[in-house]
């Protein structure tokens, strides 16, 4: 839409200059018309869905591109005033000077943005790369789902945890691999985090207890921590077996005679 709104700006400004005598178009002109046009174009371009998705340029990338093309008026701008010089044109030392501080102003200004630009991605990068190490080698699980049950992204412990890879868990929904009669207290508490999401009241988290099937086929006793997301639920997932194995243990110590293995008073 953008494209087509600068070729019909063109085509407006083309009709000024090649056609003497300006046509009309039902009485109005149609220079006129094509500029009103294009300029509604330009107006809607914004609000249209899609923006920088629908051409496939980055987020990152679109930055770095809008300070680039702004350098370009100015080099027009110096190549039209050097071709108007060469070609013996009269110049006015007030107007080339007041050019010349514009352009070497919105060159500075460009460079400068341009620049800020650089560092901030510089550390955007920097910061990325830290907390995805911080993630990747902890020994919790982590998960994030979106508002649906649908599953985001998985930290590469699942494989050393549960035995699954991520990648075959990204797109999955709850209750994945939790065992039936665990599965109703976990989606209880993710049904009251996305009621609090929707609104945009966000309390405290939640912390289950289920049991998850590895991939072995064994099943994993799992503490998790449920908290909000932006881009839905996030849980920090930690394989308890072994401390669950060793409370039974201590627990049948306790009430049972450790020679005979019969219950105690």
């Amino acid at each position: 839409m953008a494209a087509v709104a600068l070729v019909v700006l063109a085509v407006s400004d083309m009709l000024r200059i090649l056609l003497p005598v300006p046509g009309t178009w039902y009485g109005v002109p149609l220079a006129a018309t094509c500029s009103m046009t294009g300029l509604l174009l330009v107006a809607a371009v914004p609000w249209m869905p899609g923006g920088v998705s629908a051409v496939g340029v980055g987020e990152r990338v679109l930055p770095v591109v809008g300070v680039v093309v702004g350098f370009v008026p100015v080099v027009v701008c110096v190549l039209a005033m050097g071709a108007h010089v060469l070609a013996g044109g009269r110049t006015d030392a007030v107007m080339m000077a007041l050019a010349g501080t514009v352009l070497l102003g919105f060159g500075a200004r460009q460079g400068i943005v341009h620049a800020d630009h650089l560092r901030i991605t510089r550390e955007v990068v920097a910061r990325e790369a830290h907390y995805r190490t911080l993630v990747d080698g902890s020994s919790d699980v982590i998960t994030i789902l979106s508002l649906d049950g649908r599953v985001l992204y998985v930290s590469p412990a699942a494989r050393h945890v549960f035995g699954h890879r991520p990648e075959d868990l990204v797109g999955a929904r709850l209750p994945l691999y939790t065992h039936p009669d665990d599965a109703t207290p976990l989606m209880q508490a993710v049904e009251r985090l996305r009621q609090e999401a929707e609104p945009g009241d966000r309390g405290p988290g939640r912390h289950v207890f289920c049991r998850v099937r590895a991939a072995d086929g064994g099943w994993r006793h799992v503490e998790s921590t449920i908290s909000h997301h932006p881009e839905g639920l996030i849980f920090s997932s930690r394989d308890v077996t072994e401390r669950v194995a060793l409370q039974a243990q201590l627990e049948r110590r306790a009430f049972h005679d450790a020679l005979t293995g019969l219950p105690n008073r």
